[in-house]
């Protein structure tokens, strides 16, 4: 505003524009300079009275000083929250590498700890291989030893029936020796005697022996039955065994 007055100040008394008129040689040429100062003179009147209605925002100097400081603290807080993300993420990062080590240690020694127990596991089975190969053995010598017991209380039953004392002889084979010997004996008889009677005898002995045989088989069957009818009284005896807590739910 002040360097405005002056510029009028000066014109007004007589100076630049005083002169510049006189340095002039002809009307017209003044006439265009006169229309050009008061152009100039009405746009810096019009300059003067918007920049004296126009109102500052900051009208002091403390408004400044206020907005730098809550800016400063503003970026301080920022500044702490960042830190403080910064410092959880380190030690959420440092956890999950502990934990990602421990798991990796768990799960080494659960994979040693299986292959440790497949090679027992392994182990096992050759040996319960080796076990029931030697019980088959065991079982098929156990079977052969009934089975041949019997066979000497059979051949000590036709022996005695033949008419020979049991007592003397301790051999088997030596007494089917004398059983055959006795047979082909009673054979050579046979052929000597009337063929009618050596068949209704012989008729006779198939009936005892078809007789024999079925109440074997009658005998056999009621065994096998009372042993199934023990099992079944037996199970139904026995203790329920009733399981407490509750039961699993399964989701």
């Amino acid at each position: 505003k002040g360097i405005y007055k002056e510029v009028r100040s000066s014109r007004s008394s007589g100076g630049p524009s005083t002169k510049r008129q006189s340095q002039v040689s002809s009307p017209s040429q003044a006439q265009q300079l006169s229309t050009i100062d008061s152009d100039n003179d009405g746009g810096q009147d019009d300059g003067e009275s918007s920049e004296e209605d126009e109102e500052m925002y900051f009208q002091r100097p403390e408004q400044l000083l206020d907005i730098f400081a809550q800016l400063e603290e503003r970026n301080l807080f920022l500044i702490q929250n960042v830190q403080e993300t910064e410092e959880a993420l380190e030690e959420l990062k440092q956890k999950y590498e502990e934990t990602q080590r421990q798991m990796e240690e768990k799960t080494n020694l659960l994979h040693a700890n299986i292959a440790d127990l497949q090679t027992k596991i392994a182990a096992e089975q050759e040996k319960a291989a080796a076990l029931r190969k030697r019980s088959r053995a065991n079982s098929q010598a156990q079977n052969q030893s009934r089975l041949l017991q019997g066979l000497r209380e059979k051949v000590r039953q036709v022996y005695e029936k033949c008419g020979f004392n049991a007592d003397t002889q301790s051999d088997t084979l030596d007494m089917l020796r004398e059983i055959e010997g006795w047979l082909e004996y009673l054979l050579n008889e046979i052929k000597h005697m009337d063929q009618s009677l050596v068949e209704a005898a012989e008729k006779k002995k198939n009936a005892e022996r078809r007789d024999r045989i079925r109440k074997e088989k009658k005998e056999e069957q009621r065994r096998q039955y009372e042993e199934r009818l023990a099992k079944s009284t037996q199970r139904a005896k026995a203790e329920v065994v009733k399981k407490g807590g509750k039961p699993a739910m399964f989701r």
